[in-house]
């Protein structure tokens, strides 16, 4: 208290005690900001290492197996070949089917390892990391395969054993519906932890989802913790062990002190599989006892230090002048406060400029990362701004562009482009779209153009986005084409079903009254001319539906070469020698084709190519080669073209050639640019529909006055056949006495085979109602030994009949003829109990040949053993 008394007596003690509490406080308040500041720098330090962690970590999940089962699953579907080597075992194909795929793989993921398959009785069939290990025994060690096996379902897990941990992609491989073996794909998760050590100084394990990952042996040296859903490898780490019990890994940034040092816990998710489900990941403890160390010596420095300097500073003071002390304290104090706001100025100027830098480079990095063709434009039309895609586009530099008109950069005018929606724009300051083509580009665009105002609502510029829609525009088109051929399809089918029962009509009297006639020569002569012109009408009703791809042929391996030469040879008679073949038949492997049709190919295409010459004569070039269609050489069609080996046959010609127009429509049945007489115009379509029926693909190219080009692309068989032995002399009609039930709605068909038939001694029952002759069979079962019956009828069609008869007499035979069906071909009609199928329009002597040999074939099958 008198200490008190003697520093208030005088003013100037007064004023040395105000400024002394001053003092204290501002050191306090020194102490206070100072370990503020350095535990905040601290944190930051904690904070910076922690990202410095999670951007390591980031950059590990480029490695993770998610997407790889679709991958897996895109690979079995586009590489037919695989599932077929697995099915034949033959592991030098698997190995050199799938080795590129592998080394593909291992160059997009180093930590990816394991390739293997897997056979369905639990043998290793093929490792891809260790092709000379094969044929051990997995069942007992692989639970996780054995699964795949049992369930046929894709599979994504950890498992550990012998080897190490691995996470695993298992898919089931299938072959014509039937499942053939698994196909196995794994990651290293150790060799991605040793990679995470070299960068990140602190513990570092993994952790795993409990339920979703096997242990499949115990003799690992490694320690299991299990933390509710988690399970916890310690990577024989005894830290691990000190982890509480209760600890829940889905919580990050918890605070744990073991062995008195202070960790903070990260858990990183980093595997998920194909369901974007938690499998596993890894476990950081992030060591912070240094940083909390340093804080609290800086503490306790600052506390002594901020001691002493008090004491000095009240000591000062005290032996000096007060108020000079009081004026001197008074203008540090507002210099301080002063250069403080100053320094806070500063810095939010700095970071209003950073922010505006960053959200100017934001919006370039934006406006050049969009696909389509952006410009900026004055209400001129004079460029201000592009973006990258349209420098691309045009091959030009930013200089090049900037201040030209847009309609001078991308059509080379002096106007603005026709239908350019600018212009609306311009008028009535709206959004406005149009589609518009550009010639120069040979490009269709969907322009679209927004009015872009000031801060005052002014419109000052024009935005303008173009989407390239060329592509889409041909796809139209093509769409448009094949809904056009599908009707006309649809069309021939109708027409054919009637037009071949007449045809069997014509054919059937004509062949009866050939027999009835005799030797008379003049008749016989006559009716074989009739014989002939029907011929060719069932071969125009065969034209129409190999257009319309309703027919069904039998396909055989066939030589191309064999019959392009021969079909070559034919028409180099006929056609003039100021047309100069070229020929170039470099290829003799086959396909599966039918020979006629092959041959109807190459006749309408060279026939077409000549009447392209026939006034200006010129060269006819026909060529085979032997080709490899690759994923990146397949074309837009609206089929699907599968990659493989083809046989490409090439027709050009030197000719006047076709503009875009013709060669859209030249496909379509009775189009055709000849003249009157010259051609049907059904030349081009049957080509089409062969070619289609054949699994094949046409190129047209050709521009007017520079001739024209046919590419034809047919399937290559991948192995040579052995020649077919020679066929049989044909047999004569035979005769017989037993009982045929004929059955057909056309009233002339019936007739024609009742007298026909008859004439061969057989003895005829004939219905034009299915339903009808059912009735008939069900009362008299054992009054026939052998049906014939039409496809297409009222009440009951052709396949129900002979289903049902064959309920009742299952070894009689029945015979299905059909002019055309939608319904049924004739690998299914065999399929269902039908013993021949024969197609309309029937030759007579042709059924009774059939009817014999069936009949003979049936008695001699039903006659006891001797």
């Amino acid at each position: 208290m008198p200490l008190m008394n003697f520093f208030l007596k005088s003013a100037e003690n007064k004023a040395m005690s105000v400024v002394s509490l001053v003092v204290v406080i501002l050191a306090l308040a020194f102490f206070n900001e100072g370990n503020r500041l350095h535990s905040r720098t601290i944190d930051q330090v904690i904070n910076e290492k922690e990202k410095s962690i999670d951007a390591t970590v980031t950059d590990i999940t480029l490695y993770s197996l998610a997407p790889y089962e679709k991958r897996l699953f895109n690979l079995l579907a586009t590489h037919k070949e695989i599932p077929e080597a697995l099915v034949e075992q033959d592991r030098e194909r698997l190995y050199q089917l799938t080795l590129p795929l592998y080394e593909a793989l291992k160059r997009e993921n180093e930590y990816l390892h394991v390739m293997h398959y897997h056979l369905p009785d639990g043998r290793s069939f093929l490792r891809m990391h260790n092709p000379k290990k094969f044929g051990d025994d997995l069942r007992e060690i692989r639970p996780a395969v054995q699964h795949v096996h049992r369930e046929q379902a894709p599979l994504s897990c950890y498992e550990i054993g012998i080897y190490g941990a691995f996470y695993r992609v298992i898919h089931p491989v299938f072959h014509e519906g039937s499942y053939v073996g698994a196909l196995e794909l794994g990651l290293r998760p150790h060799a991605i932890m040793e990679s995470l050590r070299k960068q990140i100084p602190d513990p570092l394990t993994t952790f795993y989802v409990t339920d979703r990952w096997q242990k499949v042996t115990s003799t690992l040296n490694e320690e299991f913790l299990v933390f509710g859903e988690y399970t916890l490898v310690t990577h024989g780490e005894p830290m691990y062990k000190q982890l509480p019990p209760d600890l829940d890994l889905s919580i990050d940034n918890q605070r744990l002190t073991i062995n008195g040092s202070t960790y903070l816990l990260h858990a990183y998710p980093i595997f998920n599989d194909f369901h974007a489900e938690l499998v596993g990941g890894f476990v950081v403890m992030q060591d912070i006892s240094r940083e909390l160390s340093t804080k609290k010596y800086f503490m306790f420095r600052s506390l002594i230090f901020t001691c002493l300097s008090l004491l000095i500073s009240l000591l000062v003071l005290y032996l000096s002048f007060s108020r000079l002390i009081g004026k001197l304290e008074s203008s540090r104090s507002d210099l301080k406060k002063s250069v403080t706001k100053l320094g806070i100025e500063v810095d939010e100027r700095k970071q209003t400029e950073k922010k505006l830098h960053k959200s100017q480079k934001e919006w370039e990095r934006t406006f050049d990362a969009i696909g389509d063709f952006i410009t900026i434009m004055t209400p001129r039309f004079q460029i201000i701004k592009a973006n990258q895609a349209t420098y691309q586009m045009l091959q030009a530099d930013p200089a090049d562009l900037e201040g030209k008109f847009c309609y001078e950069v991308f059509s080379g005018s002096e106007s603005t482009c026709e239908g350019c929606p600018a212009t609306d724009t311009i008028r009535n300051g709206q959004i406005c779209s149009a589609e518009v083509e550009h010639r120069n580009l040979g490009k269709h665009f969907l322009v679209t153009t927004s009015p872009v105002p000031d801060e005052t609502g002014e419109f000052t510029n024009i935005v303008h986005i173009a989407k390239d829609i060329t592509e889409k525009k041909e796809l139209e088109s093509k769409l448009r084409q094949s809904q056009k051929m599908e009707a006309i399809g649809t069309l021939a089918g109708g027409i054919a079903h009637d037009f071949n029962n007449i045809l069997t009509a014509i054919y059937g009297y004509i062949q009866l009254a050939t027999l009835k006639v005799g030797e008379k020569e003049i008749a016989v002569k006559n009716l074989e001319k009739a014989n002939r012109a029907t011929d060719r009408a069932r071969q125009l009703v065969n034209q129409i539906l190999t257009f319309s791809r309703q027919t069904e042929f039998e396909k055989s391996p066939v030589q191309i070469s064999h019959i392009v030469k021969e079909a070559l040879k034919l028409l180099r008679s006929s056609i003039p020698t100021t047309i100069e073949f070229k020929e170039d038949i470099a290829s003799r492997r086959s396909i599966l084709a039918d020979p006629t049709q092959i041959h109807q190919i190459i006749m309408n295409l060279v026939t077409n190519a000549y009447h392209a010459m026939m006034k200006t004569g010129g060269t006819l070039g026909v060529s085979l080669q032997e080709v490899t269609v690759s994923e990146s050489d397949m074309i837009a069609e609206l089929e699907v073209v599968n990659p493989g080996k083809y046989i490409r046959l090439e027709v050009s010609d030197t000719g006047y050639g076709m503009d875009e127009a013709t060669r859209e429509k030249i496909f379509e049945p009775y189009f055709t640019t000849k003249e009157p007489g010259r051609g049907t115009g059904l030349g081009l379509a049957v080509v089409h529909g062969i070619v289609t029926n054949h699994q094949g693909f046409i190129n047209v190219y050709s521009e007017p006055g520079q001739g024209t080009t046919i590419h034809v692309y047919l399937p290559m068989l991948e192995y040579e056949p052995e020649k077919a032995a020679s066929a049989e002399n044909e047999k004569p009609v035979g005769y017989g006495d037993e009982r045929i039930l004929f059955v057909d709605d056309e009233e002339t068909i019936v007739n024609l085979a009742n007298e026909l038939l008859t004439f061969y001694g057989y003895k005829i029952t004939i219905f034009q109602d299915g339903l009808q002759a059912l009735e008939d069979f069900e009362k008299h079962p054992d009054d026939y030994d052998l049906i014939v019956t039409d496809m297409s009828m009222p009440n009951m069609n052709g396949l129900q009949l002979a289903q049902r008869v064959k309920e009742i007499r299952p070894e009689i035979p029945v015979v299905l003829c059909s002019g055309f069906s939608a319904i049924i071909n004739k690998e299914e009609a065999l399929e269902k109990g039908v013993t021949r199928y024969l197609q309309k329009p029937l030759a007579m002597d042709n059924v009774a040949k059939v009817i014999r040999e069936l009949l003979d074939k049936n008695r001699k099958e039903q006659a006891p053993a001797s």
